[in-house]
């Protein structure tokens, strides 16, 4: 089958999670690539050694491999270790309402 854009082919690939970020972003201003000003989320991770180290006996374990997370540009995760940033905010999309 030819894919006719890179959307398509991406809403096709990747499934619901791609798509859904599309439409979130469609009402989420300033999101979804990584520009100065704009909001983004960043994970830097050994592929090789990335693993849940979670069991239902034992689900509150951390994960491993994962070295340094910013979120809204912030250190979050610093060398495997919690920075005590907590810059993230929650998304409400079109649908929401308030309890």
């Amino acid at each position: 089958m030819v894919t006719t854009s890179r959307a398509e082919f991406l809403d096709r690939n990747l499934g619901v999670h791609y798509a859904q970020a599309r439409y979130l972003c469609q009402y989420l201003q300033d999101r979804g690539l990584l520009r100065e000003g704009w909001f983004a989320d960043i994970t830097v991770f050994d592929p090789a050694t990335v693993a849940d180290q979670a069991t239902f006996e034992n689900p509150h374990q951390t994960s491993v491999g994962v070295r340094y997370v910013l979120v809204n540009g912030r250190l979050a995760l610093a060398a495997g270790r919690l920075t005590g940033e907590r810059p993230g905010r929650a998304l409400r999309g079109p649908g929401w309402s308030s309890p």
